[in-house]
């Protein structure tokens, strides 16, 4: 019942206002000078027989949850302010961009290095033929493409150097 509660005083640490409201609308008890407002929806708690009801409310430019709570003959409301909340949040939203943007930025210097690496021997392969195009030499290409017919490669520039090595051979022995 709403008279027979007693709530234990309120220490400085503790941030959760609570207070009993009778069905006329009175504050029988509370533990603090913060009033937790309370509208017919929250008295009527008792009467459509729903057992609480939470919201968000503003008191005194804070935010606050609220929970009301249906008693015989009234209400028990207790509110916990969201500042700390929603800073705990909001740090949480600063690290969590810092670290995606961390994330972002390592895969892509690790991609750039990883097709640095993947493409280096075609950027050698595409040197020596502009080297062989300007000085008609094949020497350089020949060493990049050595045809081992027992010893196929599998990557990019593997797979098409045994013709184009056996091709650059033919035209060394031509020269």
């Amino acid at each position: 019942r709403v008279d027979a509660i007693v709530l234990p005083e309120r220490s400085g640490l503790e941030s959760v206002v609570v207070q009993v409201v009778r069905i006329d609308v009175t504050i029988v008890r509370s533990n603090s000078d913060i009033v937790l407002p309370f509208d017919d929806l929250d008295l009527g708690l008792i009467a459509l027989g729903a057992q609480q009801r939470f919201r968000t409310v503003e008191i005194g430019g804070e935010r606050y949850r609220v929970r009301t709570a249906a008693l015989a003959g009234g209400v028990m409301q207790s509110g916990r302010p969201l500042g700390e909340t929603e800073r705990v949040l909001e740090d949480l939203r600063v690290r969590t961009l810092w670290w995606t943007a961390a994330v972002a930025l390592a895969a892509a210097v690790a991609g750039w290095l990883l097709a640095g690496g993947i493409t280096r021997r075609l950027a050698r392969l595409s040197r020596a033929a502009e080297q062989l195009t300007d000085t008609g030499d094949p020497a350089p290409i020949a060493e990049l493409l050595p045809v081992d017919p027992a010893r196929p490669r599998r990557d990019e520039v593997g797979r098409p150097s045994q013709p184009f090595g056996r091709l650059v051979s033919a035209l060394a022995q031509s020269q």
